[in-house]
C-alpha cells in the first residue's frame, strides 16, 4: 500500500506542473515577442484608444486602470487616469498604476516597451492594421493575452455579421452602380484617404468606388485631381459630432467644389471619423452609416448600433 501511494504521489508530481502550465496565457505580440502570464491579468494599463475600446468589448473595462488622453470611448474610458498620448505615452503615470500589463500599439514609441521591462512591467504590443480582418487579428491577439478568447471570437463573429449582411447586397452592384465617393479630412490644403486604408476599405463594401484611390495611404491631393474625377459622394469628417454641420456647410460652399456631382446634388454627408478610422469594434458602425449615405434605397431605414 505504501509503495502504491508513494507511486500515485509520484505521478501528482510529475503532472502538476503540466496543469499549470496549461492555464499560462501566451501570445506572441507585434514587436515578435512571445508574452506569457501564468494568470488573466487584473490592472491594465491600454496605450490605445482602439485597443481601450478592444478591452472594453471583451467585457474586460473593469480591469483597465489607465488609458491615453485620446480614449474618449466608451464613456467609463473618460473618467480614467490619463497616461499620455498614443505617440508620448508619461512611463511615470503608467508605473504609478501598477498594471500587471501595458497593452499598446506598434505607434507606441518602441523604447518605452523596453523601459517597461526594465522596470519589471509586462507590456504587449499590436500592429496598427490597415485592413478589417488585421482589425480580428489583433482583437484575438488581445484575448489571448487577457485570457477572453471566447469574448473575442463571439465578437469577431458579430462583427463579421453584420459586415457580411452588407457584402451581400453590394456584391451584386456593377461598376456604374458605385458612386465615385470621396472623404475628406481636411479642405485646404485637401487630405484625403487613397488605397490602402481603412476609409478605402469600408468604401468598396459598403458599395462606392473611392475616387482618390490613384494614391496610397492617407495624403493631399489636388483640386485639380477632385474636379477631374467628379465625385457624386463626399464624405466629410469632423473633428467632433457637434461640428458635423458646419464641416458640411464648408464643403457645400467651398468655391471650386460648386460644381462638383456631389455638391450639386447634395450629397455631401458628415460621417464619424472614428467609426473608419480606428481599428476597433466601431468599425462596422462606419460601414453601415457609409452604406446607408451611398445607397440610401437599399440601406436607408438602418441605424448604427
Amino acid at each position: 500500500m505504501m509503495r502504491l501511494s508513494l507511486s500515485a504521489l509520484l505521478l501528482l508530481l510529475t503532472l502538476t506542473p503540466c496543469f499549470a502550465a496549461a492555464k499560462d496565457l501566451r501570445a506572441t505580440d507585434s514587436l515578435g515577442r512571445t508574452v506569457v502570464l501564468s494568470r488573466p491579468p487584473k490592472r491594465i494599463v491600454s496605450w490605445a484608444p482602439n485597443i481601450t475600446e478592444i478591452l472594453f468589448a471583451l467585457g474586460l473595462g473593469s480591469r483597465v486602470v489607465g488609458v491615453t488622453s485620446y480614449c474618449d470611448f466608451p464613456a467609463q474610458a473618460e473618467r480614467l487616469p490619463k497616461v499620455g498620448s498614443i505617440t508620448a505615452p508619461d512611463m511615470e503615470r503608467t508605473l504609478a498604476l501598477h498594471p500587471d500589463i501595458v497593452i499598446g500599439s506598434r505607434l507606441n514609441p518602441a523604447a518605452l516597451y523596453r523601459s517597461l521591462e526594465d522596470f519589471g512591467i509586462r507590456s504587449f504590443a499590436v500592429d496598427a492594421p490597415e485592413t478589417i480582418e488585421g482589425v480580428f487579428a489583433i482583437i484575438e491577439a488581445i484575448s489571448k493575452i487577457t485570457g477572453s478568447s471566447d469574448k473575442a471570437a463571439a465578437l469577431n463573429r458579430s462583427m463579421g455579421s453584420r459586415l457580411d449582411r452588407i457584402r451581400l447586397v453590394t456584391k451584386r452592384l456593377t461598376a456604374s452602380q458605385r458612386p465615385s465617393t470621396l472623404l475628406i479630412y481636411q479642405l485646404d490644403p485637401l487630405w484625403t484617404a487613397g488605397s490602402d486604408t481603412f476609409a478605402d476599405e469600408t468604401i468598396r463594401i459598403a458599395g462606392g468606388t473611392n475616387a482618390a484611390a490613384d494614391v496610397r495611404g492617407y495624403a493631399k491631393y489636388s483640386l485639380e485631381g477632385v474636379i477631374a474625377r467628379a465625385p457624386h459622394v463626399i464624405l466629410v469628417t469632423p473633428m467632433k459630432a457637434s461640428d458635423a454641420p458646419a464641416a458640411r456647410r464648408r464643403v457645400m460652399s467651398y468655391g471650386p467644389f460648386r460644381k462638383l456631382p456631389a455638391v450639386r446634388q447634395g450629397r455631401v454627408y458628415a460621417v464619424n471619423p472614428d467609426w473608419i478610422d480606428r481599428a476597433g469594434p466601431r468599425l462596422v458602425q462606419g460601414v453601415e452609416q457609409i452604406a446607408r449615405v451611398i445607397h440610401p434605397e437599399v440601406f436607408g431605414r438602418a441605424r448604427a448600433r
